[in-house]
């Protein structure tokens, strides 16, 4: 997997509700699962690529992600 750079006026924490929002790229067509418990991961429609996360309880979640996205989250 080739690692990517993310610049922060491309993530959005949200304390109050305690949701962050990444996006990788500009806005596009796509879709959303949720492949972990509160982690939606939105994929391209057209290439199934990762073009953006929602991730619920962030801050519960800081290890896991860094575990699953560690190009992401360092």
């Amino acid at each position: 997997m080739k690692p990517i750079k993310v610049s922060y006026d491309k993530i959005k924490y949200d304390e109050r509700h305690d949701i962050l929002h990444v996006f990788l790229g500009s806005p596009i067509d796509a879709f959303a699962d949720e492949e972990f418990p509160g982690i939606y991961v939105s994929r391209n429609d057209d290439t199934n690529d990762i073009v953006g996360l929602t991730i619920i309880d962030y801050t519960k979640k800081k290890q896991l992600l860094k575990n699953y996205f560690p190009n992401i989250f360092k």
